[in-house]
């Protein structure tokens, strides 16, 4: 047995220990599917300032200015982490990512239970988000996919 850790491991770790003491805190929101999230890094892969997300009902979702605030009943991924300006992803289906190239956010706005699922590029579960009103960010390079219901 061998007590080396890799960076990703270490990363894992941090990110578990951050997401158990926020939840003794009252402040976590997300809740990792398989493997915790990793712990952003000082520097992503790149940014958001392409990113897009798709549904099959609207199209291109507009990216929404900071003095709109998520509705209720959407979940909302941010281009950057703590930013304002998001996407608004307000109906049950499932929405397609394009050019999340780093560091990004989400909030969970929805009610009755919703839990979101943010998914990689083979629909694997990455994150499942919970409808407790609070933020979250991660880099959002492998996530291809968003459930919101």
């Amino acid at each position: 047995m061998s007590l080396r850790m890799t960076a990703k491991s270490a990363a894992v770790a941090a990110a578990s220990i951050a997401l158990i003491a926020t939840a003794v805190t009252g402040t976590a929101s997300t809740t990792p599917s398989g493997t915790a999230p990793a712990a952003a890094p000082v520097s992503a892969s790149g940014d958001n300032s392409n990113a897009s997300v798709w549904g099959p009902r609207e199209g291109r979702l507009p990216l929404l200015g900071g003095d709109v605030p998520c509705a209720e009943g959407a979940f909302c991924l941010y281009d950057t982490a703590g930013g304002s300006t998001h996407f608004e992803l307000p109906h049950c289906t499932t929405y397609n990512l394009n050019n999340w190239n780093g560091i990004g956010g989400w909030y969970s706005n929805q009610t009755g239970g919703a839990v979101a699922r943010i998914q990689d590029s083979r629909h694997n579960t990455i994150w499942s988000v919970w409808p407790e009103g609070f933020n979250y960010y991660a880099d959002l390079s492998p996530a291809y996919y968003v459930v919101p219901c």
